[in-house]
């Protein structure tokens, strides 16, 4: 494999397009995560390319971070899945959208992704495409108002105890 490490501090990538000498399914044997990578190392697929990175970067370890940071206290091991949602569009967001409660998409932008979705529909909420009217920003606004929705105390929530 030719791999590209121009621009990239703690991290490399194998770029399908680079490849002269790889066949076609040995490549998406490394896509599909069909070869064993060295211990240590976590990985994605993002536009005909995969990514390798420490394991303990990524989207959905930086998520874990952040709400172990603003949410001190709870179950670590759940708090993703509980309490967590994001905003996703691509194959290198699919752990993160799977660890956390709900994923919001703004718009498909790959066949693994709507496969993902598919496959787990309580899981997703796709708030964007030319067939629901939205594309870009208005998509991803749709998306933030479905999860302000979410934060909002519900009217029987703001009622004064005792009524």
């Amino acid at each position: 494999y030719v791999i590209d490490t121009a621009g990239y501090s703690a991290c490399f990538r194998v770029n399908q397009k680079q490849q002269t000498t790889v066949t076609k399914e040995d490549f998406e044997a490394l896509t599909n995560g069909e070869f064993e990578i060295w211990d240590g190392l976590g990985s994605s697929v993002n536009l005909a390319c995969v990514d390798f990175y420490p394991a303990t970067s990524g989207k959905k370890n930086c998520c874990q971070y952040l709400a172990e940071k603003f949410c001190p206290g709870l179950n670590d091991e759940t708090l993703l899945r509980d309490h967590a949602v994001c905003l996703c569009d691509d194959d290198n967001d699919i752990e993160m959208a799977s660890a956390c409660r709900h994923a919001y998409i703004p718009d498909i932008t790959s066949p693994n992704m709507a496969a993902t979705i598919a496959n787990s529909p309580a899981q997703f909420t796709v708030t964007g495409g030319v067939e629901l009217g939205k594309e870009g920003p208005a998509a991803s606004e749709a998306a933030l108002r479905l999860i302000l929705d979410l934060l909002r105390p519900k009217e029987h929530e703001l009622a004064p105890a005792g009524e």
